[in-house]
């Protein structure tokens, strides 16, 4: 049985460093533009402005399949943004909305523990 047991692991472990190794193709993945010119917009405003590091923040909202019951709006994902900038800025670390989206999936809403990394 520790022969077996062995086999499957060394088989596992070789068939991961293969292929875990191939380099993949990337899909074409649609750019939110609005998105991107606010970033832009932002970054030219603080050019000025001495900043070590940019973080780009991109904000995923769970809701249920039929759009209900949303974990959070958008207001109260501005006011969270706004109370990190303001937080953060004297450290000179800077953060750029880059968006939000949802997530339309019920199984996700009620099941994800935001608690549990």
């Amino acid at each position: 049985m520790k022969k077996i047991f062995l086999l499957v692991v060394t088989i596992f472990t070789f068939c991961s460093i293969i292929f875990g190794q191939t380099t993949k193709e990337c899909s074409n993945i649609p750019i939110d533009t609005a998105a991107y010119l606010a970033a832009e917009n932002y970054a030219l405003q603080r050019a000025l402005t001495a900043v070590s590091r940019l973080v780009r923040v991109y904000f995923h909202i769970c809701r249920n399949d039929n759009g209900s019951a949303v974990a959070a709006t958008n207001e109260e994902v501005e006011i969270e943004f706004n109370m990190m900038v303001s937080k953060y800025s004297p450290t000179g670390l800077c953060f750029a909305n880059m968006g939000t989206n949802f997530i339309n999936s019920t199984y996700i809403n009620y099941n994800l523990d935001p608690d549990v990394s």
